[in-house]
């Protein structure tokens, strides 16, 4: 459902035609725990960019989404709780039509939309809040080498090669205020190598991302093939 309103909301927003913008559903269709959007066009309008890079952009498309989904929305504020929605006067729509969520494009995900998912309307109505604030990065490793000098995790890395987990992405993410690596966003995966405070998981549970630890050395073997069946590796 959010997948799609987002999908609806910048077309809305930023006036581009139903496929000028798609998403796939990551990692797979079967186990989404997010979503990749892409521009289809050859060159594309940058519309992807902006929407990261504008402060109050994304805010404007989960705004446009909620009222795609026949939501009577304020002009001047947003509610605070989804229970503070109310649905427009109009037609009636139970689940999803093609006013709102449905689309050609989108037939294999009919049975799953639902606008009155109250999931979906919390994510979006947080977003809708919110703001965008672009943070500096710190200058990326070269993906697979060890950050740092600490040997346990120069150990993990050197583990982590002979038992053939794949590189991971270059650039950390940055969650709750901390670094965390390292991250294979495609899979939504993170692998905690070092202590990390317990409050800094929830941030990365709530985005769907799959948490392994590696706490203590002995117990290495069945994180690693934890991280190996996330990763889609396992023997």
């Amino acid at each position: 459902t959010v997948q799609h309103a987002i999908l609806r909301g910048i077309e809305a927003v930023f006036q581009l035609e139903e496929s000028e913008v798609l998403a796939e559903p990551m990692p797979t269709r079967d186990a989404r725990r997010g979503f990749l959007l892409y521009e289809a066009t050859e060159g594309g309008a940058g519309v992807l960019t902006r929407l990261v890079s504008h402060e109050t952009a994304m805010a404007e498309v989960a705004r446009s989404a909620l009222q795609i989904m026949h939501l009577d929305l304020d002009a001047d504020s947003m509610p605070d709780s989804p229970s503070d929605l109310a649905d427009q006067e109009g037609p009636a729509c139970v689940a999803a039509c093609y006013r709102c969520l449905m689309s050609y494009y989108n037939q294999p995900d009919h049975e799953l939309l639902d606008r009155r998912d109250e999931d979906a309307r919390t994510l979006l109505l947080r977003l809708a809040n919110g703001r965008t604030v672009l943070q500096e990065n710190d200058p990326p490793g070269k993906s697979g080498e060890a950050v740092g000098e600490d040997a346990l995790v120069e150990r993990w890395w050197a583990e982590a090669s002979r038992r053939g987990i794949p590189e991971s992405d270059q650039e950390p993410l940055f969650v709750a205020d901390r670094t965390v690596r390292p991250v294979w966003r495609r899979h939504y995966v993170v692998a905690i190598i070092e202590d990390v405070d317990l409050p800094a998981m929830g941030p990365l549970e709530d985005l769907g991302f799959e948490v392994v630890r590696f706490e203590d050395a002995p117990d290495w073997r069945d994180a690693f093939g934890r991280l190996a069946t996330a990763l889609g590796c396992a023997p």
